[in-house]
């Protein structure tokens, strides 16, 4: 799927939470496989840490450490969909 076939996010939670959604759906239809392989490169940006760090369940007992690793790589995520029109800006 071509990032111009990618639906505009408003914000980078509501991008994260949607691949969450699809990544833990049971079942996916051929478009959301598409989607979500679209959604998944635009992953590659980011270091494996970076990735993991998305990845994580926020929990509030993160320590500070955990929490600005994340927060830091959503900053960068965000920034790099901003540029490809995939979150709106």
């Amino acid at each position: 799927m071509a990032l111009a076939e990618m639906p505009t996010y408003s914000s980078i939670a509501a991008f994260l939470a949607h691949l969450h959604a699809l990544e833990a759906a049971p079942v996916r239809s051929p478009d959301e496989d598409r989607l979500l392989a679209a959604m998944r490169a635009c992953l590659g940006t980011l270091s494996t840490s970076e990735r993991e760090a998305i990845a994580q369940d926020h929990r509030a007992e993160d320590s500070r450490m955990v929490r600005y690793h994340r927060e830091r790589a959503e900053r960068k995520l965000s920034r790099d969909l901003m540029a490809r029109g995939v979150i709106a800006g």
